[in-house]
């Protein structure tokens, strides 16, 4: 019986991905105190709930799109990327809020805020590369993963030579994949098979570019 070279790719996307999410967790909960643990997971649950929110179906909703032309994929697309936006500023709104209120120190609050803003990119990356199922370029999810799985480990490497168990750089670690993973899928980009309309990419990366500066101002703070 012969096996869609299709079906590999997703099966690659599901392991990195499976791998990502529970090497992260077990491995970070190896090497730091039970307390900085329970830190690190609020951050992560926050992260999760972004990531949630801001998702919010756009992915099933685009796959419903194979049927439709050119023209017609890139209307909803850059409809939902507008969407999106719209999402992504209200969350960041909420993750600042939430921290300005909360009672938590200095160190918790870096860690919620680094992990949060890691999910938006993480969000739009997983979107972008959704779409490329639409023309059935599986492949094209299989090397995103695996880029932010390589970046992922080549980080942890760096930390392990120079024995470095700090809770916010592996925050930062995990900052850094996700962004790597973004900046390839917008790389390769959603044009590589549909023009996205520029208003709705320039809304995109001025966002990343806001949340980029609020991450350095409340890291310097």
């Amino acid at each position: 019986m012969r096996i869609e070279k299709k079906y590999y790719s997703l099966s690659v996307s599901l392991l990195v991905k499976v791998f990502i999410n529970i090497f992260v967790v077990f491995y970070i909960a190896k090497k730091v105190t039970v307390n900085d643990f329970g830190i690190f997971s609020i951050a992560f649950i926050i992260s999760s709930l972004i990531t949630l929110c801001l998702d919010y179906g756009f992915n099933l909703k685009a796959l419903r799109l194979t049927s439709r032309s050119k023209i017609q994929i890139n209307q909803e697309l850059s409809s939902m990327i507008f969407a999106k936006g719209i999402i992504m500023f209200l969350l960041i709104f909420c993750l600042v809020g939430f921290l300005t209120l909360s009672h938590y120190n200095y160190n918790t609050k870096l860690m919620i805020l680094i992990l949060g803003l890691s999910s938006l990119p993480n969000s739009f990356g997983i979107f972008f590369l959704n779409n490329f199922k639409i023309i059935n370029r599986f492949d094209k999810e299989a090397i995103g993963y695996i880029v932010q799985g390589a970046v992922l480990i080549v980080c942890l490497v760096i930390m392990e030579l120079y024995n470095s168990n700090s809770l916010i750089y592996y925050a930062l670690v995990l900052f850094l994949a996700r962004t790597s993973f973004f900046i390839f899928v917008t790389d390769i980009g959603p044009a590589t098979f549909i023009t996205i309309s520029p208003k709705y990419f320039f809304l995109l990366v001025s966002t990343y570019k806001l949340l980029l500066f609020l991450f350095t101002f409340f890291a310097s703070s």
